[in-house]
């Protein structure tokens, strides 16, 4: 009687979290616009076009490395 209890809690909140997560349209947005632009730049070291990601009011300090 315990498992299936445990098993029916488990399916609940494997529903739950289905039924409200984000939309995929405005998930594919959010990648598009800024998940795949800081993935480049990070991967790039390019710190100019990491730096235009952000909004201009916040201070990136990285030490130790080259060009950033």
């Amino acid at each position: 009687m315990k498992n299936k209890i445990t098993w029916l809690g488990f399916l609940l909140l494997l529903a739950g979290n289905y039924l409200f997560g984000q939309d995929n349209a405005i998930q594919k947005e959010i990648d598009e616009q800024v998940w795949l632009p800081f993935i480049k730049t990070f991967n790039a070291f390019d710190g100019e076009g990491f730096n235009a990601l952000h909004t201009k009011d916040v201070l990136r300090a990285a030490l130790g490395h080259p060009g950033w």
